[in-house]
């Protein structure tokens, strides 16, 4: 009695607490307004020097020391399938963890940390293409536009 439960939501890819709102930080990639559990982000940095990796992924922008931890830094908007942004002066890099290394999420802009509302989420819409679609798990309607949600997981996948 009196403490919290974890609950694990299998269709948002995030983890909630009892009593406790699942919080997003959002941003811009390829134009598109996304999501991600706050919970899933370990740091969000400027873009750094970064070595690429050849033979690898062309979603794989290269690897960068961070803090003596070696880091794998993917363009979110090209694993998604989504046109990117040009390169300008507030494109970030979200920091996450996978199952055995770190991964730095290339967005061309964070927009800021929201409370994710159960009454305004719903399932993705069916239009939304192959690619970008196996990413999302839910979409939130916010002021005015759609917030993609992103299972961070399925981002992660390598592909076969």
């Amino acid at each position: 009695m009196g403490t919290m439960e974890s609950t694990s939501d299998r269709h948002a890819g995030t983890t909630a607490v009892k009593g406790k709102k699942t919080q997003l930080v959002t941003f811009l990639v390829g134009g598109a307004f996304c999501g991600i559990d706050i919970q899933r982000v370990q740091e969000i940095n400027k873009p750094a020097d970064w070595t690429p990796v050849p033979h690898a992924p062309s979603y794989v922008m290269g690897i960068f020391s961070l803090r003596g931890k070696m880091v794998t830094l993917i363009d979110l908007a090209r694993k998604m399938g989504i046109p990117p942004s040009p390169p300008g002066g507030e494109a970030r890099n979200i920091i996450v963890s996978a199952e055995t290394e770190t991964i730095g999420l290339r967005v061309e802009t964070v927009c800021g940390v929201i409370d994710l509302d159960p009454e305004k989420v719903s399932p993705p819409p069916a239009n939304l293409g192959p690619i970008q679609g196996s990413y999302i798990s839910r979409v939130l309607r916010t002021e005015g536009r759609l917030l993609a949600v992103l299972d961070v997981d399925k981002v992660l996948e390598k592909e076969s």
